[in-house]
C-alpha cells in the first residue's frame, strides 16, 4: 500500500499515484499497468490517493491532492471502471495547468505529434491502424494535451478502456512519454480522400466537441455549478490551443492513403506545409483568445465577468433561439461601434434582472432601451435591455459541420417569424403523427409504402454493459434504446414495424441480462 508511482508530463508537472488501503491495491496496479508508470517519489509533485470501502465514487481536492474514493469491485468490468475514472481525475487536475483531455487517437511521425480527432464509429480507430511505417499509432481513442510554461503543445497517449471490458486484451500505453504536436486532424468519412484547412473559429468548435466527449463520464461525478465552470475552462483552454496549432478537415475513404495527405501538410523541417483554407468570408479572420470565454446560457443562472469591447466569439448553450442558433454554436459577435440597434437583430447582452449573458433577438427598439425575445420562446423577455447591458450583435454562426450568417433588421425579422412558423408546422405534425399512430389501418398503409424504400437496421453501437442501441433508416440515426424504452423521433415512429423494434430490445435485454449473470458468477479474484 506504501508503494508509489510517478506519472511526468510535459509540462513539468508530476503526479504521486499511490493505494491508500486494499482494497484500493487492485485499483491502482490496473491503472499503472495500462498507463506504464515507473515506481518512485516526487518529492514537488502533487498526489492522487484512491481509497475504497465508500459507498458511492467521490472525488475531492485536499491540501493539493485528488482523494478518489470508490466502492470496493465486486468483479473485472468493475475494476475497470474505477481504474478509468482514476485516470480521468488525473486529466481533470492536468486541466487545471492548460492541459485538456481529447477524443482522438494521436500518431506520431518523424517526431510530430498529430492527433486524429472524431466522433465514436467514425473510424478514428480504423484510421489509426492503417497507418504505415514511418508512422506510429501511440493511442487510437484518447490523448492528454499539455502545454509547456512557453505554451508549446506536448501530447501524451491515453489508454483505451473499452479494451479491459467484457474480458478484453487490455494493453498498455506509454502515457509518460509526451511528443511535440504540430497538427489536429477531424476525420470526416467521405468517398474520396481530401484534406481542408480550418480557421481557429472552426477548430475550436470541433475541438470542444472531441473535449466534451472524453470528459463526459467525469463529468457525471460534478454538481451543476462545478460542471459550468467546467466546460468554462475546457472552451478557454481549447481557444488557446486552436490559435497556436493548425487544424484540418480530413476526408477518409475506405481504401484511399490518407497519411499522404497529412504528410503534405508537414514540411520535412517539422513546419506546417500549404493547404487552402476552407472558410467563408465571415470566418476568414483569425481571432485572438485570452482568458476565459463567456459560456451563453439564458437558462442556467450563472454570473459571468462582463467586458466593455465585444468578445471575438462565445459558445451558445440553450433552446431558446432555436433553430436559428443551436447548442453548441459557436458565435461571432461583433460591437456596434456607434451604430444604433435595429429590429430584427441578434445581439448579446446582460441581463438586468438575472446577471447572466444572454442571445436573443431584438423585437422593438424603444428610447429607454431594447425589447428582446427568443425566437423558440412564446413570451418577450420582462426587462428592457439599456445601452450600458448591450455588448454586440451575433452576425455570423458555426458548428462542427457549417458555418452560416445571422441576419439582422427586416431580414433578421423574416427568419424570426421562418422560426415561429417551423415551430407550429413542428407542433402540428407532431399531433397529426400521434393520430396516424392511433389507426392501425393508417400505419399499415404507410408502412407498406415506405418498405421498399426505407431500410430500418437496429444497431448496438459498443459492447454491453456500456454499449447503447439505436434505430437507422438508411444508415441516419432516428431512435435510441434508453433505460427500456424506444425513443424514435417523428415520423419515423409511424414507418418502423413494431414487433422489430420489440424483438431488438428483446434481444439486448436477453444479452444483458447474460452478462450480468456471467458477471455474478465470476470468481471474486482480479
Amino acid at each position: 500500500m506504501n508503494v508509489s508511482y510517478v506519472l511526468s508530463l510535459a509540462d513539468g508537472s508530476h503526479r504521486q499515484i499511490r493505494a491508500g488501503d486494499a482494497g484500493a491495491v487492485p485499483i491502482v496496479e490496473m491503472l499503472v499497468q495500462a498507463m506504464k508508470l515507473r515506481k518512485g517519489d516526487s518529492a514537488s509533485g502533487d498526489s492522487l490517493l484512491v481509497l475504497s470501502g465508500q459507498g458511492k465514487e467521490t472525488f475531492s481536492a485536499e491540501d493539493g491532492s485528488i482523494v478518489c474514493r470508490f466502492p470496493p469491485p465486486e468483479n473485472r468490468d468493475e475494476l475497470v471502471s474505477r481504474a478509468m475514472e482514476a485516470s480521468l481525475a488525473i486529466a481533470h487536475e492536468a486541466q487545471q495547468h492548460g492541459g485538456v483531455l481529447v477524443h482522438g487517437g494521436l500518431a506520431e511521425h518523424k517526431g510530430n505529434g498529430l492527433i486524429l480527432a472524431a466522433p465514436g464509429g467514425t473510424g478514428k480507430s480504423t484510421a489509426c491502424s492503417r497507418l504505415p511505417r514511418p508512422w506510429r499509432s501511440l493511442s487510437d481513442d484518447a490523448a492528454l494535451i499539455v502545454r509547456d510554461p512557453q505554451g508549446n503543445c506536448f501530447a501524451h497517449p491515453w489508454p483505451t478502456w473499452s479494451l479491459f471490458y467484457n474480458n478484453g486484451p487490455g494493453g498498455k500505453w506509454d502515457t509518460p512519454t509526451g511528443t511535440p504536436l504540430k497538427a489536429l486532424y477531424f476525420l470526416f468519412q467521405a468517398a474520396e480522400d481530401a484534406l481542408e484547412k480550418l480557421v481557429p473559429t472552426q477548430a475550436a468548435a470541433m475541438l470542444i466537441e472531441s473535449v466534451e466527449q472524453a470528459n463526459r463520464v467525469f463529468d457525471r461525478r460534478l454538481h451543476p455549478i462545478e460542471i459550468k465552470k467546467n466546460h468554462l475552462q475546457q472552451f478557454s483552454i481549447v481557444c488557446a490551443m486552436t490559435e497556436r496549432l493548425p487544424a484540418y478537415r480530413l476526408c477518409l475513404s475506405l481504401t484511399g492513403k490518407f497519411w499522404k495527405l497529412m504528410e503534405g501538410s508537414i514540411n520535412p523541417d517539422g513546419s506546417l506545409g500549404t493547404v487552402p483554407a476552407a472558410c467563408g468570408k465571415s470566418w476568414a479572420k483569425h481571432h485572438t483568445f485570452s482568458g476565459g470565454r463567456p459560456y451563453v446560457d439564458s437558462t442556467v443562472q450563472v454570473k459571468i465577468e462582463s467586458k466593455q469591447a465585444a468578445p471575438s466569439g462565445v459558445v451558445f448553450s440553450g433552446n431558446s433561439m432555436h433553430p436559428t442558433l443551436k447548442e453548441p454554436d459557436y458565435l461571432e459577435i461583433r460591437s456596434y461601434d456607434g451604430a444604433k440597434p435595429r429590429r430584427g437583430d441578434v445581439v448579446y447582452f446582460r441581463s438586468p434582472r438575472t446577471g447572466i449573458m444572454v442571445v436573443h433577438r431584438v423585437m422593438a427598439v424603444r428610447p429607454e432601451g431594447l425589447l428582446t425575445k427568443g425566437d423558440n420562446n412564446p413570451h418577450r423577455d420582462p426587462d428592457i435591455v439599456s445601452a450600458n447591458n448591450l455588448t454586440g450583435r451575433v452576425v455570423a454562426a458555426r458548428s462542427s459541420e457549417r458555418e452560416r450568417r445571422v441576419r439582422g433588421g427586416a431580414a433578421g425579422m423574416l427568419e424570426h417569424y421562418c422560426a415561429r412558423m417551423s415551430r407550429k408546422a413542428a407542433m402540428a405534425a407532431h399531433r397529426l403523427c400521434r393520430f396516424f399512430f392511433r389507426s392501425g389501418s393508417l400505419m399499415g398503409i404507410l408502412r407498406s409504402l415506405a418498405r421498399n424504400r426505407l431500410k430500418f437496421k437496429f444497431v448496438l453501437f459498443g459492447k454491453i454493459p456500456l454499449g447503447h442501441m439505436k434505430t437507422l433508416a438508411n444508415n441516419q440515426c432516428v431512435g435510441r434504446y434508453i433505460h427500456g424504452t424506444w425513443h424514435i423521433d417523428y415520423p419515423w415512429r409511424l414507418l418502423v414495424d413494431p414487433e422489430k423494434i420489440a424483438a431488438a430490445a428483446e434481444k439486448y435485454e436477453t444479452a444483458k441480462t447474460r452478462w450480468q449473470q456471467a458477471q455474478r458468477h465470476a470468481t471474486s479474484g482480479f
